[in-house]
């Protein structure tokens, strides 16, 4: 297949309509990358420890809701995420994106991987807690760490400051691409999982709420994999003066635009 130019300027529409490009095209490979994280933690989380599969008007302990969101902040969105750019690097390579090779390189670099998000997640966090706007201004310059380890094998505090290097002189482009994703993502999963949600409270069903739940997530984790690492791509051209290569391998060379 004809390499796809990740090594180039794209505006947000474009992103944006590459990445709905990418999903509808791949969409049993990228839906696997992270329904395969995704379905599990939110069934033994939300369905089994919350009791959504036993009754579904039970309520989700707070307890229960804290600790999800945190196994989905530091586990598995970090993996999907992983898993994608592997997928998209490979797609840089004129390669057919494949689920076994994508899983193999996302939870290969997991180490590097859930180190950078631990640090990340707590700078942001603290930065929130003191002044708020120190919080936000980190949250978009280090948005980046994960595409960092994977495409170019930064490791700890060097990935984030790739991604702080990267997004130098674009904050407010990338805080408004950032909040794109955020919600379009949410848009996308409610579009697929909410109809479902619906029908799960008409029939009272628990397990297909959680169902719901699993469908939605993963399409809006995916959609936001997909567009982060579009824009880290986009930013390390307008950044980089010269070709460079993934972790993975060579992307190709910057000048050979296919306008994909």
């Amino acid at each position: 297949m004809q390499p796809l130019d990740l090594e180039r300027h794209r505006d947000l529409s474009g992103i944006v309509v590459l990445a709905l490009r990418l999903l509808r095209d791949h969409l049993g490979v990228f839906t696997a990358l992270a329904l395969i994280f995704v379905a599990p933690v939110t069934l033994l989380v939300d369905g089994v420890w919350g009791g959504l599969l036993a009754d579904f008007d039970a309520s989700v302990p707070v307890v229960v809701q804290v600790v999800g969101g945190l196994i989905d902040t530091l586990v598995v969105v970090p993996l999907v995420t992983a898993a994608h750019v592997v997928a998209v690097c490979g797609l840089g390579r004129g390669e057919a994106p494949s689920v076994p090779r994508s899983l193999r390189g996302g939870l290969a670099a997991f180490p590097a991987v859930v180190l950078v998000v631990l640090l990340y997640v707590l700078a942001v966090a603290l930065g929130l807690l003191l002044l708020f706007v120190p919080g936000v201004w980190l949250l978009v310059r280090w948005y980046f760490g994960t595409q960092a380890v994977m495409v170019d094998g930064r490791r700890g505090p060097d990935a984030l400051r790739r991604s702080a290097e990267l997004v130098a002189g674009h904050w407010w482009r990338t805080a408004g691409m950032v909040l794109m994703i955020l919600v379009l993502g949410t848009l996308l999963g409610v579009m697929v999982g909410g109809p479902l949600a619906l029908a799960a409270v008409v029939v009272e069903s628990g397990a297909l709420f959680v169902i719901a739940q699993i469908l939605g997530l993963a399409l809006a984790y995916s959609f936001a994999a997909l567009v982060g690492t579009l824009l880290f791509f986009d930013l390390r051209a307008r950044h980089d003066p010269t070709p460079t290569k993934d972790a993975a391998g060579a992307l190709g060379p910057r000048g050979a635009h296919n306008h994909s």
